[in-house]
């Protein structure tokens, strides 16, 4: 079996690192910490709050420092738990790049591909905390860069963030790369506006519809190995 391509560019959450159980973690302890309280009720409130701004991003109508402070704001007054939103922000990041989570099986494709591929990471996050969890998942390691949209100054899917990688990473054959994420609106659309060829990681069985054009979709982490080895 031979590589197909000579570079892998995954997304981390939702891809490689399981946020929705970072955040439920993070949104426990914080509250637990600074409200006294935690009903889990609030994780459904808070996750559409960040869900909706996390939109904004993508669409550059929101910075991320504006993003990470307004979610507790508006979770805050939604659930009726006063106290500065500025603090509730620092101690949510602090619990989040704490949080040991992984995808299953994102560890053992990433052992799995190593040899043959160079590997990047490419989220929209903030920079010190997805630094943070990839050396706390031990992940960090298999990636020989970790771009992140804080520093590109642009999100996906902005063909800005792609050319700060290519910059980064030293290499700009689009077609020698591999885009690999679960969000059909970052992810594939951005590696649809830079050229570069995609998969879509699609564990739910969602309808791609007009947002994007993925070039493969997988429901199966593992099913990566067969799109990109050929006999």
């Amino acid at each position: 079996m031979k590589p197909v391509y000579t570079w892998l560019l995954f997304d981390a959450d939702h891809t490689i690192l399981d946020f929705d159980a970072a955040e439920a973690h993070a949104l426990e302890a914080v509250c637990t910490e600074l409200a006294g309280e935690f009903r889990s009720e609030w994780v459904e409130a808070y996750h559409r709050i960040n869900k909706g701004l996390w939109a904004l991003l993508e669409k550059g109508e929101i910075s991320s420092a504006e993003l990470r402070v307004k979610r507790f704001a508006d979770f805050q007054a939604e659930i009726g738990i006063e106290g500065d939103s500025a603090v509730f922000s620092t101690r949510y990041l602090h619990h989040l790049q704490e949080g040991n989570y992984v995808i299953p099986g994102a560890r053992e494709l990433l052992e799995s591909l190593a040899p043959d591929f160079r590997m990047a990471v490419i989220t929209n996050g903030i920079r010190d905390t997805q630094k943070r969890r990839f050396e706390v998942t031990g992940l960090g390691p298999f990636f020989e860069h970790i771009i992140i949209s804080e520093d590109a100054g642009v999100p996906k899917p902005h063909t800005g963030f792609f050319d700060y990688a290519f910059e980064r990473m030293g290499d700009h054959r689009r077609e020698t790369m591999l885009v690999i994420g679960d969000s059909l609106s970052s992810d594939i659309k951005g590696a649809n506006n830079a050229g570069i060829p995609c998969c879509w990681y699609n564990p739910h069985g969602k309808e791609a519809g007009d947002l994007a054009a993925p070039d493969f979709v997988i429901s199966e982490l593992s099913d990566l190995e067969g799109i990109v080895y050929r006999d």
